[in-house]
């Protein structure tokens, strides 16, 4: 090689050299919890040149028993912007994030001011599902007067409307730590709303065939979209948190499959074999396993709306005659 040519290598080498220290500086290093909010925050980065957020709960882990690892609590301390479900969806997890990031970088979804939030639906069996007042929307209480302390049912995300309007927050505290790229931000989450709001139509035409069908579900993670898109689940084995199943919940459930036709059952990655087992031995209906934190997805601007529809689609197919 010519002395020019080295020359040449050593100056390119050495302006990237320059620029790189410069770009891991200016970039937010983002960390949320699950891969439905990751794939929110990338519908809000997108075309930005910047690294993808850092998803702390793992395929595989349940969010009963997820302890962070040491590289996770480093994740934590040097992470600009913490985006978080809340309400209790991984125990303990709000609060060991507020000691490592600091309370000031933590952006809990649950608790954004116009988020809708459900209590969580303690009857095994729903007679009105469709009508339930055991929500909050839009931070608007309207419970029935025993539930008025009811804790709030965590699965947030499954609700189209949720999504849209996290949007906005992502993008507004992200606007807060990175101001250069404000305009940006605001401007993805804005065409971002609009692809949500199509998902939401699209969905509501799936599950149209579905209306009436009789839906039996092991864990009752699917109030937000039962309540917004009307499914129609009839009885749930445990309720939004509970991983032990009561003897009361058991036998209001087989009561319930005693005396309907259930057409399609219902699980999720936080259902046991054992639980599956029983549902399936004692019917013979259909079954699906729906992916709710999307792990089938890889992590870009399409996992919100791959998973949603996935999810629509699934429960639409489910016992169809």
């Amino acid at each position: 090689m010519s002395r020019m040519k080295k020359l040449m290598a050593i100056a390119v080498i050495s302006h990237w050299l320059f620029i790189w220290p410069s770009y891991a500086k200016d970039a937010p290093h983002i960390v949320v919890d699950i891969r439905p909010v990751a794939g929110l925050v990338a519908q809000v980065i997108k075309d930005i040149d910047m690294p993808e957020p850092v998803i702390l709960l793992k395929n595989g882990v349940s969010v009963h028993d997820m302890n962070l690892r040491p590289s996770q609590a480093r994740n934590l301390q040097s992470a600009d912007i913490v985006f978080l479900i809340g309400a209790g969806l991984i125990t303990g997890l709000e609060r060991s994030a507020k000691t490592l990031a600091g309370s000031d970088k933590i952006v809990t979804l649950m608790d954004a001011p116009d988020a809708i939030r459900l209590g969580v639906r303690r009857s095994a069996v729903q007679h009105q599902h469709h009508h339930d007042s055991h929500h909050d929307e839009k931070g608007q209480g309207d419970h029935h007067e025993d539930e008025v302390k009811t804790a709030i049912d965590p699965h947030g995300w499954l609700d189209p409307e949720n999504a849209a309007y996290w949007l906005s927050v992502i993008a507004e505290n992200l606007s807060r730590i990175d101001p250069v790229k404000e305009a940006m931000y605001r401007k993805n989450a804005k065409q971002a709303q609009q692809h949500i709001r199509q998902l939401q139509t699209d969905i509501a035409r799936l599950m149209q065939p579905a209306k009436g069908r009789t839906y039996l579900v092991a864990h009752d993670s699917l109030a937000y979209f039962d309540r917004r898109f009307e499914v129609g689940i009839s009885a749930v084995l445990t309720d939004a948190f509970s991983e032990q199943i009561t003897p009361g919940r058991l036998g209001d459930v087989l009561s319930f499959m005693a005396e309907h036709q259930v057409e399609c059952i219902v699980t999720d990655p936080e259902t046991t074999q054992a639980v599956e087992a029983l549902f399936t031995s004692k019917q013979n209906s259909a079954h699906i396993r729906l992916d709710l934190f999307g792990y089938d997805y890889p992590v870009d601007d399409m996992l919100y709306q791959q998973m949603m529809l996935s999810i629509a689609s699934n429960l639409a197919n489910c016992g169809a005659s």
